[in-house]
């Protein structure tokens, strides 16, 4: 497939896009596992910033479930 040229009807982009989110969403998770880990041990050092970190892990999947199911 050409990248000049624009994909047809037929052609879907999707397995590009889940190649390359996949991934960054994979790493994502794990930075965001060890640095609610790293903070809240051994002493419980969580601030403001770490819950809206832990805000948007939460909301941004409920958001998209949304999204696809209205």
């Amino acid at each position: 497939m050409d990248p000049a040229v624009p994909p047809g009807p037929d052609d879907s982009v999707a397995p590009r896009l889940l190649g390359v989110v996949t991934p960054l969403w994979g790493l994502s998770i794990i930075a965001f596992v060890a640095r609610i880990t790293t903070r809240s041990y051994p002493v419980q050092r969580l601030g403001w910033d770490d819950f809206f970190i832990v805000l948007a892990a939460v909301g941004h999947p409920c958001g998209n479930i949304g999204i696809e199911i209205f």
